[in-house]
């Protein structure tokens, strides 16, 4: 939903309740002190994590699969998304070195060998976002903490009185850094800046005029001299992709 900040969903599917704890536990503690907003489901066995899938095929980011289950194995599960047009992303967890090379016809994101260890779910958690989902994700450090928003949420960005605020559909959250450290994180060829104060998201711009971004929901944001060029450039840039 436009407005909220991006949340990483991941599915964890493990039949055995003791390492499908300690993958739980491991999981929260990566991505908190990643600082992702996230959400963890846990199924303890492959048949209710297909049938959630079909339902919503777009509900988790990545699956977390054991290969080895019982009746259906990880890999026959991934196969059976992999054939409905299905693209989550899927980490695979075995304790079977011999399983490790038939399961690449899915295009894993990574095989993990049992015992998990932190560091090597932090490396397939880094690869999978690096790869399928940071492009569409701005992550801003705060303090010790750091945010994530989704790029296609952002209408514009304001810097006032050494605050920055990132205008949502529906929200608005402030932060103590200044503007050109938010710019810098953002996706190349998505925002612009439009005025010493603003950074405006291309694809909610209605209309520009000679002093004014109008944006689709209303609002109309300053246009400073210096920026006016720069900014047409970049929004027939940005409609000629489109």
């Amino acid at each position: 939903m436009k407005g909220e900040m991006w949340m990483y969903r991941a599915a964890i599917c493990e039949d055995d309740p003791t390492v499908s704890k300690d993958l739980h536990g491991l999981c929260r503690q990566i991505l908190s002190e990643s600082g992702i907003s996230f959400d963890i489901t846990v199924f303890s066995g492959p048949e209710a994590l297909l049938r959630m899938l079909e339902k919503d095929p777009a509900a988790f980011h990545v699956l977390l699969l054991d290969i080895k289950m019982e009746p259906m194995s990880g890999l026959e599960l991934a196969r059976r998304l992999r054939e409905a047009g299905n693209r989550v992303s899927i980490i695979f967890a075995t304790g079977y070195e011999e399983y490790l090379r038939e399961g690449y016809d899915v295009q894993p994101v990574h095989f993990l060998l049992k015992p998990v260890t932190k560091a090597a779910l932090q490396k397939a958690f880094d690869t999978d976002l690096k790869l399928n989902h940071i492009s569409k994700t701005v992550s801003l450090e705060y303090g010790s903490r750091r945010f994530s928003f989704d790029a296609d949420h952002i209408l514009y960005l304001e810097s006032q009185d050494h605050n920055l605020h990132v205008w949502l559909e529906n929200d608005m959250r402030s932060f103590r850094i200044p503007l050109h450290r938010m710019q810098e994180a953002l996706p190349a060829g998505r925002f612009c800046r439009c005025h010493n104060s603003f950074i405006v998201n291309l694809s909610y711009i209605r209309e520009i005029t000679r002093t004014e971004v109008r944006l689709n929901n209303g609002k109309t944001l300053p246009i400073g001299r210096n920026y006016s060029r720069s900014l047409q450039n970049a929004f027939t840039r940005f409609l000629n992709l489109g």
